[in-house]
């Protein structure tokens, strides 16, 4: 029964009640994230550093070389494959994402065609395969670099089946 004077709100209020609180919650972990105090560790620095360069310069030989030994002294690395890549965003980025590749193949054949089939665009830095998502990304020194790749390798056949090749985004 109902009691008297009572009115219970509809489904679209609480509809809406429901999106108003999960908007909230979403603003309240983006205050968190921005929080955060900033990693000053060497790997963060040379990350930013590097990665404040401007779209089409190239890196200069100091500065390569810098990230190529931050990415090799990063904990865990040893040179095996599936560290975690760098992370470049914005104007600064030089990460590709290569979909899409044959899923027969082993990572180990997988990274081998990605070094031969990219390597003709610059200088990589690094390369991470997924094992088991048929796919990865390919980490330049350059944007300049990135872009060429984009451009001439997206829809070519790379072990047998096209590849979609575009900008990696935020978490790689």
């Amino acid at each position: 029964r109902k009691a008297a004077g009572v009115k219970r709100p509809s489904a679209f209020v609480r509809m809406q009640e429901q999106q108003n609180e999960e908007e909230l919650e979403r603003e309240a972990k983006r205050a968190r994230r921005q929080a955060e105090p900033p990693d000053d560790s060497r790997w963060a620095r040379t990350m930013k550093a590097a990665s404040q360069g401007r779209p089409g310069r190239a890196v200069d030989e100091g500065a390569r070389q810098a990230v190529e030994d931050a990415v090799r002294d990063r904990p865990g690395f040893e040179g095996r494959p599936g560290p975690a890549a760098p992370h470049w965003y914005g104007s600064g980025n030089c990460g590709i994402f290569v979909g899409d590749m044959n899923p027969a193949l082993v990572p180990e054949e997988q990274r081998r065609l990605l070094e031969e089939a990219f390597k003709r665009f610059g200088h990589i830095l690094h390369i991470r395969i997924f094992a088991g998502r048929n796919y990865g990304f390919v980490i330049y020194s350059s944007t300049a670099h990135a872009e060429a790749a984009i451009s001439h390798m997206n829809r070519q056949i790379l072990g047998g089946v096209p590849i979609r090749v575009s900008w990696a985004k935020e978490k790689y």
